[in-house]
């Protein structure tokens, strides 16, 4: 296997231990929430032990080219970060689909209170929602 191949797959190994670590529940794996630190330790982690294990394969096999080391550096950074941004924007998608339904029964619940009493009491929809 040519080294570009190989560190596309490391790369991809990298991409979905970070997502896993990104909807991991580590909440109800520690009982309280991960202190930020953990999440920077874990994360470097994600994509460094996928770099460690590719540069350990090539100590046996070393690639022909002198840069290889160098960019499976660079395309892995590349890699976690671009996986970290997509989970972010898959959790902001989310998020916006949920809120949708939420924002249409608080505006009927508003138009419902303007149409029976001309104004909106902005203190009763908290009371009125069900749940």
């Amino acid at each position: 296997m040519t080294w570009p191949i190989q560190i596309i797959i490391t790369a991809g190994f990298a991409w979905l231990i970070l997502w896993v670590e990104h909807w991991f529940n580590w909440r109800l794996a520690l009982r309280r929430d991960p202190p930020p630190i953990l999440g920077y330790i874990l994360g470097t982690l994600g994509w460094l032990i996928p770099l460690t294990i590719l540069f350990s394969m090539w100590v046996k096999m070393p690639p022909d080219s002198p840069y290889a080391h160098l960019v499976a550096l660079w395309s892995l950074v590349a890699s976690g970060g671009m996986s970290v941004i997509s989970a972010h924007f898959i959790d902001w998608i989310i998020q916006r689909m949920v809120q949708v339904p939420e924002l249409e029964e608080i505006n009927h619940l508003y138009k419902e209170q303007i149409d029976a009493q001309g104004t909106v009491d902005f203190n009763s929809r908290r009371a009125s929602r069900p749940g």
